[in-house]
């Protein structure tokens, strides 16, 4: 059975669409999966993942357009035929799509060839940060007139799973966490080495992408305001605040820039820090009800997790024991947290909390999660 999935990305850093495609086929639960994706001429328009999963890269003829919601219209449109006619043409028989903007297609997709059609939501899409006013609205109308016509909704967290449920009184919703496939931490010092940080300092990691809403300028400005010298943050990754992200590392002699590393050597690159921060601002529905793969990288790599305290996170750092939550956001219990969680890497307690919450939170349970709803809705 043919596997089409849809996304607006490159397929560069998507390693959940990689590891739910390669599960679907080594399970045996598909034989085939083409990946439809953007181009920009710079990665090849055919890629291989292996013998049965294909990525194909669009490159847009409107791709040169303004970068206006006006012209992004037109650019939607270009992709949506080419999908149309590759499906077409491909006989593709389930179709994941993974954003909202894509919806509309999988509908016309069933429609016009009776495909099964699988929304990936990677998040709160209607509630995320930044969306307000008509477009909200709009993006609102638009996911419930075409998600009845999804035949399994796969969402990142238990809570998006019921909000889903509840706002559209659906059934068909699972939730798949977005966990690295389970790995033995390794001792790796290519941080500091490539750093030059000392050994005597420890390591603060924030790892993921550079935006707004992540907390990055808070935790940085911890970092710039302080006279601490024993601690050192170093941020992994990109997105729209790499200059702000360059520009206080070069400033600043406690701050670190490390290019984004490849899922494959993200754990073993990442068991070099001591702390992994994730302080998700709640500034919308989509990040309270989040729950970041950094939290299960973090423990996979065996780092003591700093976390918000959100609906999600919190109790998930809190009720396994793997790290702390900060309840009040200031440079006190920023850094009390901080010693705190240094202080509670010694315990040989936590190192089994690490241990027990890398073997149930890792890709291997997920996949059967995923599996088993593509056996009840789909097949």
């Amino acid at each position: 059975m043919h596997n089409v999935h849809i996304s607006l990305t490159s397929m560069v850093n998507e390693s959940r669409v990689r590891k739910q495609t390669e599960s679907l086929i080594s399970q045996e639960a598909i034989s085939k999966i083409s990946i439809i994706c953007l181009g920009d001429g710079k990665l090849a328009n055919v890629q291989e993942m292996s013998e049965d999963i294909i990525i194909y890269r669009f490159k847009l003829l409107s791709g040169s357009l303004p970068k206006k919601i006006f012209f992004q219209f037109f650019k939607l449109i270009e992709f949506y035929l080419r999908s149309f006619f590759f499906v077409a043409n491909q006989k593709g028989k389930i179709v994941n799509v993974h954003s909202l903007a894509l919806l509309p297609l999988g509908a016309l997709l069933k429609f016009f060839f009776n495909v099964k059609l699988i929304y990936d939501a990677h998040e709160l899409e209607t509630e995320t940060h930044g969306l307000v006013g008509l477009k909200k609205n709009f993006a609102k109308a638009f996911e419930k007139i075409f998600i009845k016509y999804v035949n399994l909704v796969i969402t990142v967290s238990p809570k998006i799973q019921d909000w889903y449920s509840l706002k559209y009184q659906i059934s068909n919703v699972i939730s798949v966490l977005n966990c690295p496939k389970f790995t033995l931490p390794r001792e790796n010092n290519e941080l500091r080495k490539q750093l030059g940080i000392s050994p005597e300092k420890k390591i603060c990691l924030y790892q993921g992408g550079f935006f707004l809403g992540r907390g990055i300028e808070e935790i940085m400005y911890f970092f710039i305001s302080s006279k601490r010298k024993d601690f050192v943050l170093v941020l992994m990754g990109y997105g729209d605040l790499d200059d702000y992200v360059l520009k206080q590392s070069n400033n600043h002699a406690n701050i670190f820039h490390f290019p984004a590393v490849s899922s494959e050597k993200l754990i073993e690159i990442s068991s070099g820090a001591d702390i992994g921060l994730c302080l998700i601002e709640n500034s919308c529905l989509s990040y309270d009800y989040c729950l970041p793969n950094k939290i299960f990288e973090y423990s996979m790599s065996n780092l003591a997790v700093l976390g918000s305290s959100l609906n999600e996170m919190k109790p998930i750092i809190e009720n396994n024991g793997i790290g702390k939550v900060i309840h009040t956001k200031n440079e006190n219990s920023f850094w009390n947290s901080l010693d705190d969680l240094i202080e509670m890497k010694k315990s040989p307690k936590f190192k089994r909390n690490l241990e027990k919450f890398s073997k149930n939170f890792c890709w291997e349970v997920q996949e059967s999660l995923m599996i088993d709803g593509y056996k009840k809705y789909i097949f």
